[in-house]
């Protein structure tokens, strides 16, 4: 049962190392082959290997101290490299958040730009109206407080501002075709 044990954490720590081979760069493949190399893992190996042949003869056949300092030795080495690979990666994560940060900025101002031109956009095409419908109003103000209709209205500015002014000006027109009307018949009637 215990055998079992062992073997089931060797199997996983051999998954790790081939999960790590095929994510690493060249550099920390590198640092684990020498780990891998080195006297720590051949001491490592040695103690496996008599590990192995133990249960065939009745024992394990391993000091549990020379175990400790063999492995202890070999996780020394992979924590090293480790701590290598955590600071690359917080290095990526690092020159990752500058751009993030460079690039939402650069989003920030074209969104603050195009909110800025929408507005000068928006506030031309109100002034064409405006202005032009303003001109409408002042007219027919006019001639309400006067009583003069016979001014017309300046048709200009957009489509709908210059159909106004017409529709305006043809009212205008029947106003003073009725009060031409309305004169001539109270003329004929005085005579």
């Amino acid at each position: 049962m215990l055998f079992r044990s062992i073997l089931q954490k060797r199997h996983k720590q051999e998954a790790y190392q081939e999960v790590f081979i095929g994510a690493a760069d060249a550099a920390q493949k590198a640092a684990l082959q020498k780990v891998l190399a080195g006297n720590a893992e051949q001491e490592v190996q040695r103690l496996r290997a008599v590990l192995d042949a133990g249960p065939q003869q009745g024992g394990f056949n391993v000091e549990p101290t020379d175990w400790f300092k063999a492995i202890s030795g070999k996780i020394d080495e992979l924590h090293a490299i480790e701590l290598a690979t955590a600071t690359q990666i917080n290095a990526s994560a690092s020159e990752l958040l500058a751009g993030s940060r460079t690039l939402l900025l650069w989003q920030l101002a074209l969104t603050l730009l195009a909110i800025g031109l929408s507005a000068a956009v928006a506030a031309a095409v109100a002034q064409s109206v405006n202005r032009p419908l303003n001109e409408v109003i002042e007219a027919a103000a006019y001639a309400v407080e006067h009583d003069d209709f016979t001014h017309d209205v300046p048709e200009v500015g957009t489509q709908e501002t210059a159909r106004v002014g017409r529709m305006n000006n043809r009212l205008m027109e029947k106003f003073r075709s009725i009060i031409m009307e309305t004169t001539r018949a109270s003329s004929d009637i005085a005579d």
